[in-house]
């Protein structure tokens, strides 16, 4: 199942962020650019969260902007939208990082993903 469209357009706004460069969410859907500024706004404590779960001798600087972008996309969702199963918010995480990331990266979002969720 391909992930929605606008996970993918906020995974897109949380990707550009890490590079220090002004995001423009003028075009991007209304529930886009509410779920990219609440994962922004959280993203200290979805980060400690991460680095939390990693393994021993990993830092954040280790992971892919691809791959942390989406765990803190998938995160925010395990943490603060009610509306979204924890299964549907790793599926959706899991599939924008084969389709974005590295090709073994799915692995180690499911895996991260799949230690805090449980």
């Amino acid at each position: 199942m391909p992930a929605t469209g606008s996970r993918i357009e906020a995974w897109t706004l949380l990707f550009q962020s890490y590079f220090d460069i002004e995001v423009n969410t003028d075009e991007s859907s209304s529930k886009a650019r509410k779920l990219y500024g609440a994962v922004s706004e959280c993203r200290e404590e979805l980060e400690e969260i991460i680095s939390k779960n990693l393994a021993k001798g990993w830092t954040l600087t280790r992971i892919s902007k691809e791959s942390r972008a989406v765990l803190s996309l998938a995160l925010y969702e395990i943490l603060h939208d009610e509306k979204t199963p924890n299964a549907v918010a790793i599926n959706e995480a899991i599939e924008i990082i084969k389709v974005y990331g590295a090709d073994e990266d799915y692995r180690f979002v499911n895996a991260i993903l799949d230690k805090y969720a449980n």
